[in-house]
């Protein structure tokens, strides 16, 4: 699940699950603890993983300048969880705390000739979150992966989601799309959003 803070460094003695500091012996004045091998491990026990979502649908505005609200498949957890998803992209926190959020998206667009200007935004209780994400995308039957990660310190009840644009700078074109191997390794989802509680 990959480190975040806040995080501790913990030490055990060669094949013991005892933390060191249980195990270390009596003291010699002068001289210290007895020496001994110890494995070092690094520990985040305030993390944990409350919502995993995917959706491997296609999603596709409707046309130019109208947005579209990304989502991330089937309902995911229910008001008793700290935070909750619904099949139309709405991400609701039960909880109020830290989060870390990773959000994996899949712009692509189509071999119509011309740039396509895709734009993403985040909005938190119905306004817009700081800056959009702007892509200008102007070869045809191209996908460029996102990974966008960051904290959030939400009160319960907050309600986050996420919308994409076709900007009509450009054409008409442009959606998130799922890919799939011929091989057997599956699909790429469309987009997926994965928190932890911190």
């Amino acid at each position: 699940g990959g480190l975040r803070p806040p995080f501790t460094m913990a030490y055990k003695l060669i094949g013991s699950e005892e933390p060191v500091s249980r195990l270390l012996g009596v003291m010699t004045p002068g001289i210290g603890f007895p020496l001994a091998e110890v494995d070092a491990e690094i520990v985040n026990p305030d993390e944990s993983e409350v919502l995993v979502a995917e959706s491997t649908a296609d999603q596709t505005p409707a046309g130019l300048d109208t947005p579209l609200q990304v989502n991330y498949g089937p309902a995911v957890n229910g008001p008793t969880d700290p935070v909750q998803t619904d099949a139309a992209g709405v991400i609701t926190f039960n909880e109020a705390g830290l989060y870390f959020y990773t959000l994996t998206l899949y712009p692509s667009r189509d071999a119509s000739p011309g740039s396509a200007f895709l734009f993403f935004r985040g909005i938190l209780n119905g306004a817009q979150e700081g800056n959009p994400l702007g892509l200008e995308i102007s070869d045809g039957d191209n996908t460029l992966p996102l990974l966008l990660s960051g904290t959030l310190s939400p009160v319960a009840g907050d309600v986050y989601t996420v919308e994409m644009v076709r900007d009509g700078q450009g054409i008409n074109d442009g959606s998130l799309r799922s890919l799939v191997s011929t091989i057997g390794w599956g699909s790429t989802p469309s987009a997926r959003l994965r928190i932890l509680k911190l």
